[in-house]
């Protein structure tokens, strides 16, 4: 999925700093790194802002969609 983005699209959406990210998943900066470098799972790139990352809200709110889809699907294929 290729994501297009424009001055509109920015102007939209709300940057999230790395530190909010970690609190809200209950992981640790590492965490996120990892996150980052992994292909597979499609975490939501970092934007820097002065040397420090943000997320955008939602690219990480689609994150979260497709892993409790994800979630949902595989423990309804163990039943």
């Amino acid at each position: 999925m290729r994501c297009e983005i424009t001055s509109t699209s920015i102007a939209h959406d709300e940057l999230v700093p790395d530190t909010v990210v970690a609190s809200e998943f209950h992981k640790s900066l590492m965490t996120l790194y990892r996150w980052t470098h992994d292909p597979t799972l499609d975490f939501p790139p970092p934007i820097k802002i002065r040397n420090r990352n943000h997320r955008s809200r939602r690219g990480l709110e689609e994150f979260k969609a497709r892993m409790m889809l994800a979630g949902i699907t595989q423990r309804a294929e163990n039943k």
